[in-house]
């Protein structure tokens, strides 16, 4: 695997050190193992239901191999008396002689007869075969067999997905400090800069709260809130998953369900119940059976008895024909009477078997696998019952009188408080049979159309919390929620009031991004790290994204490029497309003076060699023109390009890098950006003390009020001591030149 990892576009080529590489590796297997906790123990526990498979085959082929001796043991013997009777030998019975064949010289009949039960032999084989293949074919495709090798290649994409990252963060070390400390950018690869679903972009804290509070609590209702891309989804996807009980958590059924777009409240009950009945059935390793696959398999099997019942009629009627046997005569009375008593005996041993079957059964405790069949029968097909009487009287030829009478009964519409209850029954019946727990995880509970829809979408849930045995775990993201609370619909109120505990995923440090790029690039220097973490707000899947792009900029570029250039490419590319976005909308409300201010700025924003913010704040109302949301967003950018531009112009930049006080200005720098999109005042606050204390120019106090126009009170006496003293000294300055002019033309009057 450590091979196959080396080969990838961004390892190829490295002159590095395998057998250092492979100790760095084997050294993190404890880690490895951690991360793919899940994979290997639902791995193993396929395993187990597979061996018990493999030993039901085992009896059932050794059952074979005995009926095979057996039916092979018959048609010897019956060659053997045949080819002693027809050659009048003595051997091996000689106190026996058999009439019951022709001779050889009486007639050819004995040959036919003989070739005919050599084809029977082969065909009982063939048949056998055919059995022992079809049965073998059966358990190789079985849902045991299925598991493991979906369970073997989850655990096996696992694996390679963290062997890649630690062989990365191997390279990285053993390659010294200049390849992640320097200044340009030089690898034009980076393959794993993707949105894969590996554990370095899942918030450990918020993934390890939610899964103790699902293990400590009977039942729970949780809810998951945090900015979009943080992780939440990676989170509810990891503790919806089946899994065993491997020390760390314990064994569940999970379901992961999408929030639809437009909600129905009964087709969204129904939708949950589906894929726990489903769910249940994987977790019990048993493949749902289509009723049309199930009669289409009867037919087959009806078939198939009526060929093999009209081979032996014929094979018999043969025999008696080579035999020259003749048949007594029967009339049709007779004939028609042994017919219909055979028929109804037949019918009734059938049924008989069948009533005793279905008592046997009903006296057996059942199964999660029986409910959850019948639970998804039932949801997914409508019953249909019909009665139907008819009565048909005829007295003479061309003389009758007919009687009919038909009832239809079909199975109405279910309801919302149907489908909670049918649902409330199902889990019930399955908490009798099975103490394993149920996690439902529902996501982008935000994605509805409307707030009202997701207000109505939580209250129905209501309805389904704290059943016995069964946990909710449901997402929301932050923007949603203030989007919503701008919109006059608490969704945020509706939102903590429902759950007992929402958990709220808080998006990377620092030091988080850079070990995650870490094991996802290879030369990929720490201050485009850092860089990307603030331009990102934090967030693993825009830290993914804004690390792509960045490499990608060193791609088309066709040779090394510098840190600075690059950032100074990705914010001008940002910048333009939110300017853009702004026109697009003002376009559409008719707004053609805000049109004509992102003009200027968009104009602006290319001609301008250096951004920073004197650039864009003179004049002031280049700002102060356009959405306060756009001007928050443009303070956040410029503020991370002046910050990362100024700290690499500095010589002691790689020892600044490394202290703490710079990681905490980097961190304010991502919360600040992550901020634009909930809070411009928490935004335009952090940015102003970010400024201050990093020695850049200050925001212009018209710029500061457009974005943030509360800001004076929201944070503190910081601006408005600033804003006060200012006042105070052009006050102070106005007095002093009036003064002077004063004693001026004093001095010249006398």
């Amino acid at each position: 695997m450590i091979e196959q990892t080396l080969t990838r576009a961004d390892l190829r080529g490295l002159d590095v050190d395998e057998i250092e590489i492979e100790k760095s590796v084997l050294a993190q297997l404890p880690r490895l193992r951690a991360a793919a906790r899940l994979e290997l123990a639902a791995h193993r526990d396929a395993l187990s239901a597979a061996g018990k498979d493999d030993l039901a085959l085992l009896g059932l082929e050794q059952r074979l191999r005995w009926v095979w001796l057996a039916v092979n043991a018959f048609f010897g013997v019956l060659l053997i008396l045949l080819l002693q009777s027809a050659t009048e030998v003595d051997w091996p019975w000689t106190h026996i002689r058999w009439a019951l064949f022709p001779t050889v010289a009486s007639s050819p009949t004995a040959l036919l007869l003989g070739a005919a039960t050599v084809i029977a032999a082969v065909v009982a084989n063939l048949v056998l075969r055919a059995i022992g293949r079809a049965n073998a074919r059966r358990h190789r495709y079985s849902p045991a067999h299925r598991d493991v090798n979906n369970t073997e290649a989850n655990l096996a994409r696992r694996a390679q997905t963290e062997t890649e990252a630690l062989v990365r963060e191997a390279v990285n070390a053993l390659d010294g400090p200049g390849s992640t400390t320097g200044t340009v950018l030089t690898r034009p690869e980076a393959p794993a800069l993707v949105e894969l679903d590996s554990a370095d972009t899942v918030p450990a804290t918020g993934l390890r709260q939610v899964e103790e509070f699902i293990d400590l609590h009977p039942t729970s209702a949780i809810g998951v809130a945090g900015p979009r891309g943080v992780g939440k989804s990676t989170v509810l996807r990891r503790v919806s998953t089946n899994s065993m009980d491997d020390g760390h958590s314990k064994r569940r059924v999970g379901v992961y369900v999408q929030s639809p777009v437009y909600y129905q409240a009964a087709d969204f009950v129904r939708t949950v119940h589906e894929e726990i009945a489903r769910a249940v059935l994987r977790d019990a390793r048993v493949h749902y059976a289509d009723p049309e696959l199930l009669v289409r398999r009867r037919s087959r099997y009806v078939r198939r008895l009526v060929v093999m019942g009209l081979f032996l009629l014929g094979y018999g009627l043969l025999a008696l024909e080579l035999l020259d046997a003749t048949l007594p005569p029967v009339s049709v009375s007779g004939f028609l009477g042994v017919t219909l008593v055979g028929t109804a005996v037949c019918y009734l041993f059938i049924d008989m078997a069948r009533s005793r079957a279905d008592r046997r059964a009903a006296k057996l405790p059942e199964d999660q696998a029986d409910l959850a069949h019948r639970e998804i029968r039932k949801l997914t097909w409508s019953a249909n019952v019909s009665e139907k009487d008819k009565l048909t009287l005829k007295l003479l030829p061309g003389i009758h009188t007919d009687s009919e009478q038909q009832t239809g009964y079909a199975e109405r519409d279910r309801s919302h408080p149907d489908r909670v209850a049918d649902l409330r029954n199902f889990l019930d019946r399955f908490n009798q049979i099975s103490e394993i727990p149920i996690v439902v995880a529902i996501d982008e509970l935000d994605k509805m159309a409307s707030p009202e829809q997701a207000v109505e979408a939580i209250n129905g849930l209501k309805d389904l919390f704290h059943l016995p045995n069964t946990h909710f775990v449901v997402s929301v993201s932050e923007d949603a929620l203030a989007s919503f609370a701008l919109r006059g619909v608490p969704v945020r109120d509706v939102f903590d009031s429902s759950f007992d505990d929402v958990i709220r995923m808080v998006p990377f440090t620092a030091a988080n991004s850079i070990n995650l790029l870490l094991g996802r690039t290879v030369k990929f220097p720490r201050v485009a790290s850092l860089f990307c973490h603030a331009i990102s707000g934090g967030l693993p899947r825009d830290l993914i994204r804004a690390a792509r792009r960045t490499v990608e900029l060193r791609r088309m570029a066709e040779e090394d490029l510098p840190v600075t250039t690059a950032i100074l490419d990705l914010v001008r590319n940002d910048l333009t497309e939110a300017v853009d976005a702004a026109a697009v909308k003002a376009r559409e409300k008719g707004e053609a003076d805000e049109e004509v201010h992102l003009f200027k700025m968009r104009t602006v924003l290319a001609d301008t060699a250096d951004l920073r913010i004197t650039a864009l704040t003179h004049p002031p109302a280049l700002l102060t023109s356009v959405p306060p949301d756009l001007t928050a967003f443009v303070l956040a950018l410029i503020t991370i390009r002046e910050y990362f531009d100024t700290l690499l112009q500095d010589p002691q930049w790689r020892q600044l890098i490394k202290q703490d006080e710079t990681i905490a200005l980097i961190d304010e720098l991502a919360i600040a950006r992550a901020q634009v999109a909930t809070s411009r005042l928490d935004c335009v606050r952090r940015l102003v003390h970010i400024r201050a204390a990093a020695g850049l120019s200050p925001i212009p106090d018209a710029v500061a009020r457009h974005s943030a126009p509360t800001l004076s009170v929201y944070n503190g006496h910081t601006m408005h001591s600033r804003w006060r003293a200012q006042a105070t000294a052009s006050v102070l300055a106005v007095r002093r030149a009036t003064l002077r002019l004063t004693g001026a033309a004093r001095t010249k009057l006398g």
